[in-house]
């Protein structure tokens, strides 16, 4: 539940030479493990890479009618205290707030994207500072996002950084 994509290629590597070629594909291969592991062990398993909400004890209220979320991943920040981060802050999201999942997803996405940038500038969260998500909210005007994006990107942000501390 706490393999990398790089050890996730070589295992799948390993598989193929041994089984021939499998008619999963890594990704579904992968998803599948993952998703078998997480719901059948004793405990939920905080610090896995991937989290399937069906395991996670979630009222139905709370699950969003239009939008399935199936799963939060975490495999795309590749810094481990970024990670963890992002981790408590969602176990936070959903076991002491009554946020629906579609609203969670926001704040996952959000806050994924921000520690993508800062791990592009090479940077902890720890290491954060007003003006590294003064940077980012300047890259996103420069993009396609709306204003209020903006506004509640910088909201979450300052949250979240709350949280982490």
């Amino acid at each position: 539940m706490k393999m990398e994509l790089d050890q996730e290629q070589e295992y799948f590597c390993m598989f193929k030479e041994e089984y021939g070629n499998p008619c999963l594909s890594l990704k579904n291969l992968s998803f599948f493990c993952c998703k078998v592991l997480f719901l059948r062990a004793e405990e939920i398993n905080w610090e896995a890479n991937v989290w399937f909400t069906e395991r996670l004890n979630i009222s139905s209220e709370r699950y969003s009618r239009s939008n399935a979320i199936e799963s939060f991943s975490f495999l795309d920040i590749h810094f481990s205290k970024n990670r963890q981060s992002l981790q408590g802050y969602l176990k936070y999201l959903l076991t002491v707030t009554s946020l629906n999942l579609g609203t969670i997803r926001i704040h996952h996405t959000y806050i994924k994207e921000f520690l993508r940038f800062c791990e592009d500038s090479e940077k902890n969260i720890t290491d954060i500072e007003h003006r590294s998500v003064g940077d980012y909210l300047k890259n996103c005007l420069c993009s396609i996002f709306l204003p209020k994006v903006i506004i509640t990107s910088y909201v979450l942000f300052r949250h979240f950084c709350i949280i982490c501390k």
